[in-house]
């Protein structure tokens, strides 16, 4: 029923007649997650992938909705998740929309529906590991939403008593996840892996392809959160590193994750006004995995040393915990599954870390090469990362 269902919501979007009434983004029903800027409440900006609204939906027969947004990069992906959590769930089919205004729409059935709308894509075209030079782009904008009030009242959700934060690079956004080894998947994956070699090159051009086949929902972060019931606040960056990103000669680049972990929105200039506000969220559990584009394509001099990456590591986490109260907010490094040589230095990082805040640390090395786009993890590989790091979070935590 739940297959039939996803899709005929979709077919439903397009025919059935709707008596709109716009919801404001200030309207109190909404619920954001993520990092947004409310400067204008009636207009929020958005740019980390992860980010959400949600709020829930009481019909008395089948309606649908629909949102409306900005955006900026050279494509971006929407996902809208209906009842997650609960056995009646449905996804949606992704929505990917070209730079402008977009209307995201969906249909919800008659009855109770708590209703998610996810940004599932990073923007790759601002992004200094993907060739970007300026690193500036103008962030999404929610304007709204429009509802059949005729058949249809809003309310808000639950807020969930549980947090998590996750910290990382395209592992953690669930860069090139969505391939599932079908024989089309040979073509996608050849596709995939070329977009991302001209990437790479850097030029900054950012193939359809790298964000079709990029689901962060899906991802290890936000599969891991969804496991504890947890709410979610991600920062990835694809390419990003500790000392250094991706491809380059010197072993060290100005602009690493250091360098935007503490913005609202990443690729905003760093104003007073575009910094982070850390009292807005504290999370049980700060998750980490970096390391990888420090040492995936380099080697001898143009990597960074492993005692300059171990003691940028051990500072990184200490400049963000200095936000949180120590007492509540539990740290687990992870390393893998792409690389693992730089693993003993994220082990030991947590080490250190463990004598003054109550830290872990997972290698979520796989048993096999992963076999997502350009060697990343697919959706189930994600899936058995979270395997992997289930106990240590349950160490860690007690849930």
């Amino acid at each position: 029923m739940r297959i039939a269902l996803a899709i005929l919501l979709p077919l439903l979007a397009s025919s059935l007649p709707l008596s709109k009434s716009r919801i404001d983004p200030s309207h109190e029903a909404l619920q954001y997650v993520g990092r947004w800027d409310f400067q204008n409440k009636s207009a929020p900006a958005f740019q980390w992938s992860g980010s959400s609204i949600s709020f829930t939906l009481q019909c008395n027969s089948a309606s649908k909705f629909s949102a409306t947004f900005d955006t900026h990069d050279t494509y971006t992906k929407f996902g809208v998740y209906l009842n997650e959590g609960s056995t009646d769930n449905i996804t949606v089919p992704y929505q990917l929309v070209k730079p402008g205004s977009s209307v995201i729409k969906a249909s919800v059935p008659q009855g109770k529906t708590t209703v998610t709308i996810m940004k599932i894509t990073e923007d790759l075209k601002a992004d200094p590991a993907q060739g970007s030079s300026a690193m500036l782009q103008e962030p999404c904008v929610f304007h709204g939403l429009a509802i059949d009030t005729e058949t249809c009242t809003i309310s808000g959700v639950p807020q969930k008593e549980r947090r998590m934060q996750f910290i990382g690079d395209s592992i953690t956004c669930g860069f090139g996840n969505q391939l599932f080894g079908t024989p089309s998947d040979d073509v996608k994956s050849a596709e995939c892996l070329a977009e991302a070699a001209v990437t790479a090159a850097p030029t900054n051009i950012i193939g359809k392809m790298l964000y079709e086949l990029e689901d962060t929902h899906q991802s290890w972060s936000l599969q891991l959160a969804r496991q504890f019931e947890a709410e979610a606040h991600v920062q990835c960056l694809s390419g990003i590193g500790m000392c250094k990103n991706d491809i380059g000669i010197a072993s060290h680049s100005d602009f690493n994750m250091t360098y935007f972990v503490d913005r609202t929105l990443p690729f905003t200039a760093r104003t007073a006004s575009n910094m982070w506000d850390y009292s807005l969220f504290q999370p049980d559990l700060l998750v980490i995995n970096l390391g990888t584009n420090d040492y995936i394509a380099s080697t001898g001099v143009i990597a960074p040393t492993y005692a300059s990456f171990q003691a940028h590591y051990v500072t990184f986490v200490q400049q963000i915990m200095a936000n949180y109260e120590k007492s509540r907010t539990k740290i687990l490094l992870a390393c893998g599954p792409m690389t693992n040589r730089q693993c003993p230095y994220v082990e030991a990082a947590a080490n250190l870390l463990a004598n003054d805040f109550q830290a872990g640390y997972v290698n979520v090395t796989l048993t096999k090469s992963c076999s997502g786009c350009a060697g990343h993890p697919t959706q189930a590989e994600d899936t058995a990362m979270v395997g992997l790091m289930t106990s240590a979070v349950k160490t860690l935590t007690g849930w």
